[in-house]
């Protein structure tokens, strides 16, 4: 018992003739042909574009690294960083009718206030009066010195603790201020006791008491611009 495979349509006489071809990848319509080639041309074009608009933004990715510091952009985000900005820079890069207002481009640093021709830091961590001193001058200041009304004004609205400020007694009875000045004025909430070193009281109307050197409270330091 046999079985017999018939093959039917133009596929089997296509094949039994041995003229089967694989179709022809290329259009061989002219009109076709015309399209094909448009196509190839529009594509070539849209290749260069892409090409071009790449080169396009590395460019502008290469400027914005190597842009100033204190930028257009940033000037009007309000993000200038202090400890990056001085007045010269801003002062150069910014017409006078434009130029960004001092305190926004402050010389003190960051973490410092501004005030008149002084920087003050109030501290965040408690130290004893020593070394409080040693931790300003790292700053690049020192324990401030407050024989000024006007500064201790403006030191009344922003601190709100107990601050050791650059006022101490000598081994000879004398109260000096760090930068080696006598006391002038002062501002004793009681007359001072036996403790050598003085804290002002930021809570309270800003006077000053005494304690021993050995204690730990925050502090403020001090520097010029």
């Amino acid at each position: 018992m046999y079985i017999k495979f018939c093959n039917f349509g133009n596929y089997a006489e296509e094949k039994k003739l041995g003229e089967f071809k694989a179709p022809s990848s290329r259009p061989s319509d002219p009109s076709d042909l015309t399209r094909f080639r448009l196509f190839r041309a529009v594509t070539a074009v849209l290749s260069v574009v892409c090409l071009i608009l790449l080169v396009v933004i590395i460019a502008l990715a290469a400027k914005l690294q190597t842009q100033p510091v204190c930028s257009e952009q940033d000037r009007l985000k309000e993000k200038i960083d202090a400890s990056l900005c001085s007045v010269e820079q801003c002062m150069s890069v910014f017409p006078p009718k434009q130029r960004v207002p001092t305190s926004k481009c402050l010389t003190c640093g960051k973490g410092w206030i501004e005030f008149e021709s002084f920087c003050f830091f109030l501290s965040r961590e408690r130290h004893t009066w020593s070394e409080s001193r040693v931790e300003c001058q790292n700053r690049g200041g020192d324990l401030a010195v407050l024989d000024q009304d006007r500064v201790k004004n403006f030191l009344s609205q922003k601190s709100k603790d107990l601050y050791w400020i650059g006022l101490n007694r000598s081994p000879s009875g004398v109260w000096t201020w760090v930068d080696g000045s006598a006391l002038g004025k002062s501002n004793w909430s009681e007359q001072p006791g036996q403790a050598d070193c003085v804290y002002v009281d930021g809570e309270g109307d800003q006077s000053w008491s005494t304690s021993k050197c050995s204690s730990v409270t925050f502090y403020i330091c001090q520097k010029n611009h």
